[in-house]
This record gives C-alpha cells, structure tokens and sequence, in this order.
C-alpha cells in the first residue's frame, strides 16, 4: 500500500474539521470545500486538503 503524502499546508484543523463534519452527517462532503475555503486556503489548496483527508482516512482512523 502507498503512503500517502501530507501537502504542508495541510493541518490538523483541517482534518479535524472533515472528521467531525463527516461525523456529523449534517453536510454531504461535497460541500466540504466550502468551510476549508472559509478557513483561507485557496481553491488548488481545498483540492488538495480533501484529497488528502480523503486517502489517509482510513489510515488516520486506525491510528486513532
């Protein structure tokens, strides 16, 4: 399996946010971007950090 690589502007906030959000069932995941985009990250960046805590979930999830 291929280790995915953090982007350094990726946050703990950021994944924080996601985890609870998707916890939350209140917002389909699409519409993530739109609270990563409030927080200041650009729109390549947003791409980017969902990418990121979309690959690494499990893997973040097991080590938790």
């Amino acid at each position: 399996m291929n280790k995915v690589i953090r982007p350094s502007f990726v946050t703990d906030e950021h994944l924080d946010y996601l985890d609870d959000l998707r916890k939350s069932g209140s917002v389909n995941m699409f519409d993530a971007a739109i609270g990563i985009r409030h927080q200041g990250a650009t729109l390549q960046q947003t791409k980017e950090i969902l990418g990121y805590w979309g690959a690494s979930y499990s893997e973040r999830q097991r080590s938790k």
